[in-house]
């Protein structure tokens, strides 16, 4: 994860109308014959509830038996083929582990598309069920007698209040395999606040190991930035440039917001990633005093004492 600012974000021949169109249209059919098999089809279908979409890959044939036979199979570290019940540790690599996934049943899940903090209507995406099912409590204990999801009855898992970046976000970090990889989750200056987003929905999913991922991701994100000062020093004060100062500001906001979110927090159940006071410490150890005392008066009543108060106590 980068610990940067982002400096940026056939002629048709001539003649009649009927010749042209059997020209193209022989054309078309002369391609379609060099072809192997038609070109898989994006669809976007409305479902019978009002506001969702359903985002499906059609791919001609793909309900047909597969053309080829003696296909190699996924086989584990030790040798033997692989099933929808052996562990993802168990898989000889982590990417045989996601192809195994992806090529496996699917799980359809409702999500809600915000706006502005506002559902504003739904989408229904489908995701691995292996992935989820090994990872997520939460999904293990949808399972029925003989593996049928309750998602049978309705055809997908209701998730109607969780916003779907969110959750794309959490398939992403599940996805990576490991904490120290990199995740485009979102724009570098709201880390803290995206990878939040992450941990909370692992907290209600269930999905611990996940979670503890999110936590490393976190703290390695505050440690690494160890050398913003001599960042905005860099692109701000010997350059002055108002596009990147108010990127750098907008890291020092991400802050002030996951702290906000992280207070709120304290008195459900929940296991916060980072404490309030390790957020205090990151702005007054890491964040250039000339950006901090720019960006205070934005921060929320109490967090703004914290820190000047902090930023005033002589260290020893």
């Amino acid at each position: 994860m980068s610990s940067y600012v982002p400096t940026n974000e056939q002629n048709v021949a001539t003649g009649s109308d009927s010749d042209s169109v059997s020209s193209m249209s022989s054309q078309v059919a002369n391609l379609n014959l060099e072809r192997s098999s038609p070109p898989p089809v994006l669809s976007s279908e409305a479902s019978d509830d009002e506001g969702d979409v359903t985002i499906t890959k059609v791919v001609p044939g793909e309900n047909t038996p597969d053309e080829e036979e003696g296909q190699m199979p996924f086989l584990d570290k030790y040798g033997e083929p692989v099933d929808e019940a052996t562990p993802p540790g168990d898989f000889g690599s982590w990417p045989e582990y996601l192809l195994f996934c992806k090529q496996g049943p699917k799980l359809k899940i409702r999500l809600a598309v915000v706006r502005d903090g506002e559902a504003v209507g739904f989408r229904k995406v489908e995701y691995p069920k292996k992935m989820l099912v090994d990872h997520s409590d939460y999904f293990r204990g949808l399972m029925r007698h003989a593996g049928v999801m309750v998602e049978a009855e309705t055809g997908y898992v209701d998730l109607d209040d969780v916003d779907i970046m969110s959750f794309e976000r959490t398939y992403m970090v599940l996805s990576s395999g490991h904490p120290g990889a990199y995740n485009n989750i979102g724009p570098t200056f709201r880390t803290l606040s995206d990878l939040l987003d992450v941990s909370i929905l692992c907290n209600r999913l269930m999905m611990p190991l996940i979670e503890s991922w999110v936590q490393k991701m976190m703290l390695d994100y505050m440690n690494n930035m160890s050398g913003w000062i001599s960042q905005y020093q860099r692109e701000v004060v010997a350059r002055p440039n108002a596009g990147l100062l108010a990127l750098h500001k907008e890291r020092v906001l991400d802050v002030s917001d996951a702290w906000e979110r992280t207070m709120a927090m304290r008195t459900d159940n929940i296991v916060l990633p980072v404490q309030p006071q390790q957020y205090v410490n990151f702005l007054v150890g890491s964040c250039p005093r000339p950006l901090l005392s720019l960006s205070v008066p934005e921060f929320p009543p109490l967090l703004n004492i914290q820190v000047t108060q902090q930023m005033l106590t002589p260290t020893h």
